[in-house]
């Protein structure tokens, strides 16, 4: 038989998949699980499993280097976030075996504002030259203080695992951290670890709310619990354990409902199956370790995104906080100097671009928005310093020059301004 998903995906990522990556396409899986920090950040932690993963060797060592690629697009295709992770890891041929037999488990999180959005994943693995993708869609809710229950995440196992430095996680809710798989199947010597969030439940009416989990066993009820909200000791996070040494091998649905005054108020549902085998082959997992959540690592990245979607006050506001907590920052610097161009805060962005433009070899786009700052400012002698030193720095470029020229027009310097837009045009005619 001829596989032909490989083609339809190397089609759809051609642009950043080499051609030698081109036939080598890995089945994968994936599993996405939405969080919100007590603060009101939304997370996306996601995993993506490899049934298999090439390795290469070199003595009695064995190694991967992957590449991963992720995109965030919203309705409209327009990139808000992008990101690229390389991933190495080395073991001894000892482990091999064990690698072997287990499929491998890729986890990662982010950040992410409100909004409709496709996500697209890719990962390849430069040890073989094979590639994966995988794309979701997501809703990020507004923050309109409504109460809200999360998706269900389901584990075949919880572990009780403090962070260092109250660092962040995938699949680390509360002080838990749930093992889990993306085709939600378990053994019936399992327990089904049921874990998910509620937000702006309120604890006045506490003594009248219960959750009720209830299990279908083929579409009809096999198992009801119903536990009054105060025997959870979190108000955000909570996780609820189902022995399943009495369950048989089918499909199943469990269902958890808010309940206020005997009446469902939100509820959620997840699939999920019990399997005849006797054993099931979990994962090998690498799992990225995210900065404490007052690192203004989060604010930058949320003011990027809203940059990038076009909400550029409230991107100043996030990008602001990041630079008060690491001042002299060159990228968090050099984002919040264009949101200061774009609402035509031109003087705030040049008293924040000119100590980077200072140092001995500048950044290309510093000095290139310092100039575009001086423009708006009407700063025209100086606009021509600073493109001069792009161009000593990094060549000449049509951008730069017909800077230079729209400065040497606005001066009067006529003379100037023609010779910078020949050369201009010199360069590329079909301005």
């Amino acid at each position: 038989m001829i596989k032909d998903r490989y083609a339809q995906k190397f089609l759809e990522y051609k642009d950043i998949v080499e051609v030698e990556y081109s036939a080598n396409y890995m089945d994968s899986d994936l599993l996405i699980h939405i969080t919100k920090d007590r603060g009101g950040i939304h997370f996306v932690c996601y995993m993506v499993e490899l049934p298999r993963l090439s390795v290469g060797s070199y003595g009695n060592n064995y190694y991967f280097s992957l590449k991963l690629n992720g995109t965030v697009s919203n309705q409209n295709g327009k990139i808000i976030y992008q990101y690229e992770k390389p991933i190495s890891y080395q073991f001894s041929a000892d482990r091999l075996k064990e690698f072997d037999l287990k499929p491998f488990n890729l986890h990662d999180m982010f950040p992410l504002i409100p909004g409709d959005y496709k996500f697209s994943v890719l990962i390849r693995n430069e040890t073989s030259k094979e590639f994966t993708s995988l794309e979701a869609y997501l809703t990020i809710p507004a923050d309109d203080a409504m109460i809200r229950m999360s998706s269900l995440l389901l584990g075949y196992k919880a572990s009780l695992e403090e962070l260092k430095e109250k660092r962040l996680k995938p699949f680390h809710l509360g002080s838990y951290l749930i093992s889990c798989q993306p085709n939600q199947t378990f053994l019936n010597t399992d327990n089904l670890v049921v874990a998910f969030q509620i937000h702006y439940l309120n604890p006045e009416v506490a003594d009248k709310t219960a959750l009720k989990f209830t299990i279908f066993k083929n579409n009809e009820e096999f198992r009801t619990l119903t536990k009054n909200i105060r025997e959870y000791p979190d108000t955000l996070n909570f996780l609820q354990e189902f022995p399943l040494h009495y369950f048989s091998p089918a499909h199943y649905i469990i269902q958890v409902s808010l309940m206020e005054n005997n009446m469902e108020f939100i509820s959620q549902k997840k699939e999920f199956a019990i399997t005849a085998l006797t054993s099931i082959p979990r994962p090998w997992v690498h799992s990225r370790i995210l900065p404490e959540i007052e690192s203004p690592y989060y604010s930058y990245i949320l003011g990027v995104q809203f940059t990038n979607s076009g909400f550029y006050k409230k991107a100043r506001t996030y990008l602001e906080m990041a630079l008060e907590k690491q001042p002299g920052s060159a990228d968090y610097s050099l984002a919040l100097a264009r949101i200061y161009r774009d609402l035509r805060e031109y003087k705030k962005a040049k008293s924040i671009l000119l100590p980077f433009a200072a140092q001995p070899e500048p950044a290309y786009e510093v000095l290139l928005l310092l100039g575009q700052t001086h423009l708006n400012l009407g700063e025209f002698d100086r606009i021509i310093i600073i493109l001069d030193k792009v161009i000593s720095l990094y060549g000449l470029n049509t951008k730069v020059l017909n800077m230079i020229g729209e400065s040497y027009f606005r001066i009067s310097n006529s003379e100037g301004a023609l010779k910078a837009w020949e050369k201009s045009l010199e360069i590329n005619p079909d301005q």
